[in-house]
């Protein structure tokens, strides 16, 4: 799809933002570049509970909405593990075409499973507490990518079991709201 950097822009690359989203991961390596209406940013950190947040290169004007709503996605997660599955159910899409794969190794399409899955999930109550460290975000204005690592612990049978997963989410923007459309992580071999 593109083949260099060159003078500050991207050789080759086809018009339209479907080829360019395509061509994310490429062209993460590069500093900031702007395809179309979509903005690539390097690394930035962003937690509510430690830091503050670099928005130096942010990805649009959207980039704090984003942010919060990774920070809202662990908020709910902390809530999900003393057994309340509503908040997240709350933060995602309920259309067809959702993804989650989490610690557990499921592999679940559509709103109805992942629903379902979020219900179970609750059930297991366990404990602890995660955040979202080093977070990467990629957007333009209907989507977004957000790459971090989360980190924290459960608590398994009265022991504390340390988190620390690679984690992807993917964001549409639905009614003016960012709304998880896909969730990607590491396994957790006490959960597999």
């Amino acid at each position: 799809m593109f083949s260099s950097k060159n003078n500050g822009e991207l050789d080759n690359l086809s018009a339209g933002t479907t080829h360019c989203f395509s061509a994310l991961l490429e062209i993460q390596i590069l500093e900031t570049t702007s395809c179309d209406s979509m903005v690539f940013t390097r690394p930035f950190y962003a937690s509510r509970y430690s830091g503050a947040l670099d928005t130096t290169y942010a990805a649009t004007g959207d980039a704090a909405a984003i942010e919060t709503a990774v920070v809202e996605f662990h908020d709910a997660l902390n809530v999900l593990f003393k057994g309340d599955a509503g908040p997240m159910k709350t933060l995602w899409s309920h259309a067809n075409d959702t993804t989650y794969m989490g610690p557990m190794g499921d592999f679940d399409l559509g709103w109805s499973a992942i629903s379902s899955l979020w219900d179970e999930q609750a059930k297991l109550q366990l404990g602890g507490k995660v955040v979202a460290e080093n977070i990467h975000v990629a957007a333009s204005p209907s989507l977004a990518v957000t790459h971090y690592m989360e980190r924290g612990s459960n608590i398994i049978d009265e022991k504390e079991q340390r988190v620390s997963l690679q984690t992807t989410i993917t964001f549409r923007k639905e009614n003016g709201l960012w709304k998880v459309i896909g969730h990607h992580t590491d396994t957790l071999s006490y959960l597999e």
